[in-house]
């Protein structure tokens, strides 16, 4: 049971319905420690992973306290040293005042001068449905309930997948090094590939999960890559840019290249390929289709945490809330990499596909009775193929400067 867990749920809902990746009690550890198994110093109670419109995330720091009489300008100040540690650009501080006693109006003054939301309890609602316009996010069809069911009773029932959902579902988001986390995301769902069974749901929530991990830093290269080149102009381009990105450098490229290089040689192989992630012809593919829409690649992870929800509660009409086609071939391209990489069985792409194409489809098909009787449906300019899969045609939506999700659906069940 989450400490504080009431005001942990409404901050998640908040942030998920604006369209933000989250994720619940982050630990925050030393990096460089000296410990053998780095012990988290605190944690993060909600921590939102924003897109931005220059195709970067931004951290923002949720900070949730039910002790009527914590100090708010202790809280503020706490709450300033984790963003500056956690390298985040704002906060909010959620307090339960005693006897429901404003706060201070130059306490919020010190608050705001640091970039910090400092809200009593019962101000979050009224603040909540000014941003999430007009009903809030109460109605946003995805609570906590289902995190912790993954988290707490997946893995009591599999235990030797125990540490890899707690890395999925907190460890993972302690490291702000996202080439690092890209590179582990696959090394560790290839660690587990042994305990997957991708016939069960509760197995394919976890692939999902697992898939929406990895998206956070392959949408940080995409906007990494896009930023410095555009689109590169050819394969060996997209080649060398990858690479470098990936492992921190060229300086660090070359020399992980080199250790393995003689590490190979060592053990009495003489050919090798150079130094890659695990497909990288696929990922190559991936990686110069979702150029074309890098926007979509912000969007992504939020797209395959709805889906490993929906697989896991049985309510595939939780994808109902993304009607963007684009958006959801990409997010099904990217699972069935890691799926691909991490060396699952042959049938986890399919099942994989079977869980977005349904709706990829009811998204066509409504297109397409929207036609005039008669009227011949062209490829849009926003088509674009992703791997050997055409994506579907449709009107490609302006992004909004927050680069939110689709508008969420009111009539979705709530899970």
């Amino acid at each position: 049971m989450l400490k504080d867990r009431m005001q942990k749920a409404a901050l998640y809902r908040h942030f998920r319905a604006q369209g933000w990746m989250a994720q619940l009690e982050v630990p925050v550890v030393t990096e460089g420690g000296v410990a053998r198994k780095a012990l988290p110093v605190t944690d993060i109670d909600v921590l939102g992973i924003r897109p931005s419109p220059e195709l970067r995330w931004r951290y923002v720091i949720g900070d949730c306290k039910t002790k009527k009489k914590e100090s708010p300008v202790n809280r503020v100040l706490w709450a300033s040293g984790l963003m500056d540690a956690f390298g985040a650009s704002s906060g909010i501080v959620i307090l339960r005042r005693e006897n429901t006693t404003p706060i201070e109006r130059d306490h919020k003054l010190f608050a705001d001068e640091r970039r910090i939301l400092l809200l009593a309890e019962e101000e979050f609602t009224e603040y909540d449905k000014a941003i999430v316009y007009p009903g809030g996010s109460s109605e946003f069809p995805e609570t906590i309930d289902l995190i912790e069911y993954l988290r707490d009773s997946v893995a009591e029932a599999f235990p030797r997948l125990r540490e890899h959902l707690r890395w999925l579902l907190s460890g993972a988001w302690s490291n702000t090094d996202h080439s690092g986390l890209l590179r582990n995301a696959l090394g560790r769902a290839r660690e587990v590939r042994g305990e997957i069974d991708p016939r069960r749901d509760d197995h394919l929530a976890i692939i999902l999960e697992n898939a929406a991990v990895f998206a956070v830093p392959f949408a940080t290269l995409v906007g990494t890559i896009f930023r410095r080149h555009v689109k590169p102009a050819d394969r060996e381009d997209l080649d060398e840019a990858a690479r470098i990105i990936i492992w921190g450098g060229r300086e660090q490229y070359d020399f992980y290249n080199r250790m393995r290089s003689e590490l190979v040689q060592a053990k009495g192989s003489k050919s090798q390929e150079p130094l890659s992630l695990p497909e990288w012809d696929r990922f190559l593919e991936l990686l110069r289709s979702v150029l074309e829409v890098p926007t979509r690649a912000f969007q992504c992870p939020q797209v395959l945490r709805v889906a490993s929800l929906a697989v896991l509660s049985e309510q595939r009409e939780l994808l109902n809330t993304i009607p963007d086609s684009t958006l959801l071939h990409v997010a099904m391209r990217i699972a069935t990499y890691v799926a691909r990489a991490a060396g699952y069985p042959a049938e986890t792409s399919e099942r994989l596909k079977s869980v977005f194409m349904t709706r990829i489809g009811d998204i066509v098909e409504s297109s397409s009775k929207r036609l005039s009787p008669g009227a011949e449906q062209s490829p849009s300019r926003g088509s674009t193929a992703i791997g050997d899969e055409p994506l579907a045609t449709h009107p490609m939506k302006s992004d909004d400067p927050q680069m939110t999700l689709p508008t969420i659906s009111r009539s979705a069940n709530k899970s």
